[in-house]
């Protein structure tokens, strides 16, 4: 699932506001890379970044730049291969598609499948359940020029079988509808088999439909049959979108000149609209970082559900804006316009541990704030959508890539502005994700630097959460100590009270009975004062359950059990407070 809402507009703001037949492709020409040879490039999860970073800054196919694209590819496709095994299929095939949209046609090497059968053998299956006709096709086909004779070989044979007389037997009202799904089932294939054959097959199908749809008079026919209004909805997807999808077919590979080839003569011309011929022509002429900008825009949102409007494949047009990213970053090196949109994209394709690199090398001139704020949001997501696949290593090279942005947003030009994600809070969630792993060592650093540059409430209380299970009491009073004086100071009686609660509960196992007395008598003080202030039901709930716990703790089971029914009718309306609720009475 693509990223929407406020960062895809700061992208798109940064960008352009920063910016003032059969042809053969920009990045390889002249037949497959297989032919390349050469010793592939060994690649390590340590060195994944640093090498896929290297990988798209060239576009050139050949030499040490093939070997190190297999030696990419083949690493990809092991990350994808371990979320598909930690249970998350949706991120396996985000990633092992940005292990294939990596390969351009032209530089497929048979190679780059090494080992990878677990992983295109899960993808398949995840497109398979999807219904993806044309993708599955392309994956097992795959599969079977890696496998050898045996079971699995067997039932990939008979899963390919199977396709292909499903798709011979689908009936279709029409011939436009035929050629239609005939297109469909071609560019999706096209898009996970980076082979000049595949794109050669699209392009054809794409133009047979097309074609088809100018040469029918479907639409001055007069019928109430079904048929005909299928067949008339086939025309109008063919003549309206077929140029922006055969464009799209070709951008997934960066390239705007074989998409102006494509549909530069005869009746194809026709379905080009003239604002995208326009920014084609400035991309493959000048290779011009606006007219890549503006392609990318509109791909992008193309791939959202917020454009029913457009009837393109969303997966096409993610291609596309994949594509379009890594020529825009290609043309403009070294600026904010160019390196956000293929950073955002790195993440949506599982690499989000290269996306602060490519970040960082828009940030080295003269960022603005702007630029900042929209990089660390974008480092955010990387880690989250790493930590999210269960990929904590993943989550912690990003964190250790993106240093050079942290020590920007945290220097003196842009002190206070880097908002909402400021170092102090990138370096907060590191840490929290590091403790809810258990990893008490590694998660206090990072917390640390957070409660120093900002002092939040959440980073002290974890400390002391991570304090108190390591076994350092002191450490854990000290920190809740200056919790209670935070919330003193914002004039927060809940602060106070949850943190008093939790000093009691320390004192008490430490034996120190008049400091836990006193702790939680004034805690009992602070969450009845936090009580009288509730105006709304969320606050009124959460002051019920702190006055629940505190009459527990003296022993008021009854009264315990009045403040929790208070807590539970006040939570209604709020999920967070219905559910902590749920979770104190337990």
């Amino acid at each position: 699932m693509r990223i929407a809402g406020p960062l895809l507009c700061a992208l798109y703001a940064v960008a352009l506001c920063a910016l003032g037949c059969g042809p053969s492709l920009k990045a390889a020409r002249g037949g497959e890379a297989a032919e390349a040879g050469g010793q592939p490039v060994r690649v390590s999860d340590e060195s994944f970044a640093q090498q896929a970073y290297q990988l798209l800054m060239s576009g050139e196919s050949k030499g040490k730049r093939h070997n190190l694209l297999v030696g990419v590819v083949r690493r990809q496709l092991v990350r994808a291969e371990r979320r598909f095994a930690a249970g998350h299929p949706e991120a396996g095939l985000h990633a092992l598609s940005g292990a294939l949209y990596l390969v351009r046609a032209g530089e497929f090497d048979p190679s780059m499948l090494e080992h990878a059968s677990v992983a295109l053998s899960a993808a398949a299956s995840e497109v398979a359940r999807l219904g993806d006709e044309g993708r599955s096709f392309a994956l097992y086909s795959m599969l079977l020029k890696i496998l050898p004779p045996g079971a699995e070989r067997t039932d990939v044979e008979q899963h390919l079988g199977a396709l292909q007389r499903w798709s011979k037997t689908q009936e279709r009202a029409g011939p436009l509808q035929a050629l239609g799904a005939d297109q469909r089932a071609a560019v999706q294939r096209a898009l996970f088999e980076p082979t000049q054959q595949a794109l050669d097959a699209a392009r054809r199908a794409t133009e047979a439909w097309i074609v088809r749809a100018l040469q029918s008079n479907i639409g001055e026919r007069v019928s109430a049959q079904n048929l005909d209004r299928e067949e008339i909805l086939e025309v109008s997807r063919a003549i309206r979108f077929g140029g922006i999808i055969l464009t799209a077919l070709y951008l997934r590979h960066g390239d705007a000149r074989g998409a102006l080839d494509a549909l530069g003569k005869g009746p194809m011309a026709d379905v080009l609209p003239r604002w995208l011929r326009d920014w084609l022509e400035r991309a493959a002429d000048s290779d011009d970082p606006e007219s890549w900008a503006e392609l990318y825009r509109f791909y992008s949102s193309a791939a959202s559900a917020g454009r029913p409007d457009l009837s393109v494949d969303p997966e096409l047009a993610q291609a596309a804006a994949w594509g379009t990213a890594v020529e825009l970053f290609r043309s403009l090196p070294g600026s904010p316009a160019s390196t956000l949109p293929l950073g955002f994209e790195l993440v949506e394709r599982g690499m989000a541990e290269v996306a602060p690199l490519v970040l960082a090398s828009g940030l080295a001139a003269s960022p603005t704030a702007q630029d900042v704020n929209a990089a660390m949001s974008v480092v955010m997501q990387a880690i989250r959508t790493e930590e999210e696949a269960l990929q904590l290593p993943g989550a912690r090279r990003a964190f250790a890539g993106a240093q050079p942005i942290l020590a920007l947003a945290e220097s003196k030009k842009f002190a206070g502005r880097i908002r909402p994600i400021s170092a102090a809070r990138l370096r907060y969630v590191m840490g929290m994700l590091e403790m809810r792993s258990g990893e008490l060592e590694r998660a206090k650093p990072h917390i640390e630097a957070a409660a120093r540059a900002e002092g939040s409430v959440d980073a002290l209380n974890a400390l002391a959460a991570i304090d108190r299970q390591r076994g350092d009491s002191e450490a854990a009073l000290r920190w809740l100590r200056r919790v209670v004086g935070a919330g003193e100071r914002a004039g927060e009686p809940v602060v106070q009270a949850e943190a008093l609660i939790t000093i009691f509960e320390i004192h008490r196992d430490l034996g120190h009975v008049e400091a836990a007395k006193q702790a939680l008598q004034t805690a009992l003080t602070r969450t009845l004062e936090a009580r009288q202030r509730a105006t709304v039901d969320p606050d009124r709930a959460q002051a019920e359950r702190l006055l629940a716990r505190v009459l527990e703790h003296y022993g008021n089971a009854e009264a315990a059990r009045r403040a929790t029914e208070r807590a539970y009718a006040a939570s209604r309306s709020d999920i967070r407070q219905f559910t902590a609720t749920v979770m104190d009475a337990s």
